[in-house]
């Protein structure tokens, strides 16, 4: 066996023994009696909403007080974050469900089952279909086959991000899932179902907007038109739900949450433009100036999807350009939100190996030697992320630091996508079966 075998096959059995880990962890942690009186995890909110709208009580959703009253039939109220008044509005930190009333239209089957189990198939699911759209993703993408995208998929999971899915039971994989669909819809023309799958992607409105801009810019109406009935459709379903009033207020409700200093008690730890200036200037000043690099992204990722369509330039990257602008400009993500990288990733390399130093990518001629060079620190950024952001995890220290550790990386991989993309020539047979390598 060469060496180079050698040193991929140990770091694959590495990730393998890390995933392993991560998952019997996690279900060891919950396999607990009283797994829901002891921990506090996002899937308990998430839980207890989709049993308020499978009520008679579907009205009173958003009632913050409401909603504690039903957290307390299966959770422990010491467990549960402490009530906070926030301009006389009474919420909590951490434990006020406050996603779209569609998005808890997912968890009303879980009604059926106790909570624990409720848990653990949702999770499975959740995470067979993100690896599924990565499969389907890299197929299109023309990158890695399907032992490569499972040795990702495992490295994805053996990751911080990945280990904070599990532990806090979000819905990650799902949406990732819902991403990679969206993206291989339109690498494949599919502009209806492209729409469609972009309406579902408003389970998480914050996200969506940058999703919704290569359409607009490259002039996709049918994508959009698709995308705006299908969002009547589930705008109309919500209304059916929860009452019109619920609908109505819910952007209020939102903007005026995501906009008191205060209200997220972990401003400070978003490994983005918001969390880096909370540090530093405080949240007032942080919360509007993650509004602000909010807005001039998505300006800048609008003018790259103009240059894409207009110059001929590859859309993977492009894709994975707004990928990262999401990490690094979104003024509400999470760390746990970072596993989208892994996206990125099934875009735009075409082998796992530590040793593989070539891309088979073209790239335009004035610009070649620099970006094969560039390419190589993306390749090995993106291939050595799990245990990169372990160690940042686990080394890091306080949570500031570590989010800062997480922002300017992915910064740096931001820069290096932009060169990457400024160097690429479209792919125009993209969406024929990728061959075995």
């Amino acid at each position: 066996m060469s060496t180079a075998k050698f040193i991929d096959r140990s770091y694959l059995g590495l990730l393998l023994i890390l995933c392993i880990f991560v998952c019997l962890a996690w279900f060891k942690l919950s396999s607990e009696p009283s797994f829901f009186d002891r921990h506090w995890i996002s899937f308990g909110k998430f839980y207890s909403a989709g049993r308020i709208i499978a009520s008679k009580d579907r009205q009173r959703l958003y009632d913050p007080c409401f909603q504690r009253a039903r957290l307390t039939e299966f959770v422990k109220p010491s467990v549960l974050p402490p009530i906070r008044i926030v301009d006389g509005y009474p919420t909590f930190p951490d434990g006020f469900a406050e996603h779209p009333p569609h998005f808890f239209m997912l968890y009303v089957p879980a009604s059926l089952l106790k909570p624990i189990w409720a848990l653990r198939l949702y999770t499975a699911v959740c995470w067979l279909l993100g690896v599924a759209g990565l499969i389907w993703l890299t197929r299109t993408a023309k990158t890695l086959n399907v032992a490569q995208t499972l040795a990702l998929a495992v490295g994805a999971t053996a990751s911080f991000p990945g280990r904070f899915v599990l532990a806090l039971g979000q819905p990650t994989w799902l949406v990732m899932g819902l991403y990679a669909a969206f993206m291989v819809l339109w690498l494949r023309k599919t502009e209806r179902l492209a729409g469609v799958v972009l309406a579902l992607l408003t389970i998480k409105p914050q996200y969506p907007i940058f999703f919704a801009i290569p359409a607009l810019v490259t002039r996709k109406w049918q994508l959009l038109l698709w995308g705006l009935f299908a969002g009547c459709l589930l705008l109309f379903a919500c209304i059916l739900t929860v009452g019109f009033q619920n609908v109505v207020s819910y952007v209020p409700m939102i903007s005026r949450m995501n906009s008191v200093a205060g209200f997220a008690t972990s401003d400070a730890g978003m490994p983005s433009v918001r969390g880096l200036t909370c540090s530093f200037f405080g949240a007032a000043a942080g919360i509007k100036t993650g509004y602000v690099c909010a807005i001039l992204a998505v300006l800048f990722t609008s003018w790259i999807w103009w240059r894409t369509d207009k110059g001929g330039r590859d859309p993977r990257w492009a894709f994975a350009i707004t990928l990262i602008s999401v990490t690094v400009f979104s003024p509400h993500i999470f760390r746990y939100d970072l596993l989208f990288l892994v996206l990125a990733a099934a875009l735009t390399l075409d082998s796992l190996s530590l040793s593989f130093m070539r891309s088979r990518q073209n790239w335009n001629s004035p610009g070649k030697w620099t970006a094969g060079k560039s390419f190589v620190v993306w390749r090995y950024m993106l291939i050595t992320y799990p245990v990169t952001s372990m160690l940042v995890q686990y080394g890091g220290g306080d949570v500031k630091v570590m989010a800062l550790i997480e922002f300017c990386s992915n910064l740096l991989l931001l820069l290096l996508a932009v060169h990457l993309w400024s160097s690429s020539v479209q792919d125009k047979t993209v969406d024929e079966p990728v061959r075995s390598h």
